[in-house]
């Protein structure tokens, strides 16, 4: 039986200021609402950041996510019913918001991870390799993908967050899959969210 609590949002990025002439600033928001209100009301992503489609500089918003638990320690290991289940509670807290894409790596646990979100959130699912950051950020720009879903790992999702923001997240514990990083950016400068799910 699916029992599952919503925690409250915890802050975990500490952000610093960046170098004047590197053009790069990000805030990281302190957030202290339910995920669930969140979702349902879009209070986080329709604030003062809130994506312009006519804007010359064109607004992202990257969700960012690691892949469901998986059933073992396996390189391409699958995912367990409880990561299925996790996931499809996700997706059922995102209804209603507008994904353009969910971007997947070569991983099964990643694919099985997307594919739920993708078939409940009515959107394609993108295969991105998982260390190279420079052609996913690419392909969401090219793509014009504005709202994304990426399905990481417990290193990649932290050090795709260092890359775009220069923040300095570590790599999550092997039995942390709750975490989620949401970025709202100009891949310029933007905001980092850092939340648990």
């Amino acid at each position: 039986m699916r029992h599952w609590i919503i925690n409250t949002f915890i802050c975990i990025l500490v952000a610093f200021q960046l170098n004047a002439q590197s053009k790069k600033a990000f805030a990281v928001e302190r957030i202290t609402s339910p995920l669930k209100q969140i979702t349902k009301d879009f209070a986080l992503l329709n604030d003062n950041s809130t994506i312009n489609l006519k804007a010359k500089s064109k607004q992202f918003v990257l969700i960012m996510i690691r892949h469901a638990e998986k059933l073992s320690r396996e390189e391409d290991a699958g995912i367990t019913e409880k990561g299925a289940l996790r996931t499809s509670d996700l997706a059922t807290m995102m209804e209603g918001y507008p994904v353009n894409a969910v971007y997947v790596t070569e991983f099964q646990r990643s694919q099985q991870t997307g594919k739920i979100l993708s078939d409940a959130l009515g959107c394609p699912l993108v295969a991105y390799g998982a260390r190279d950051f420079d052609k996913l950020i690419e392909s969401i720009i090219d793509q014009g993908h504005q709202r994304v879903i990426i399905v990481g790992h417990a290193n990649t999702i932290p050090d795709l967050t260092n890359f775009i923001a220069s923040t300095s997240l570590k790599s999550y514990t092997e039995t942390d899959y709750s975490r989620m990083v949401i970025i709202k950016t100009d891949f310029k400068k933007g905001k980092v969210f850092s939340l648990k799910y």
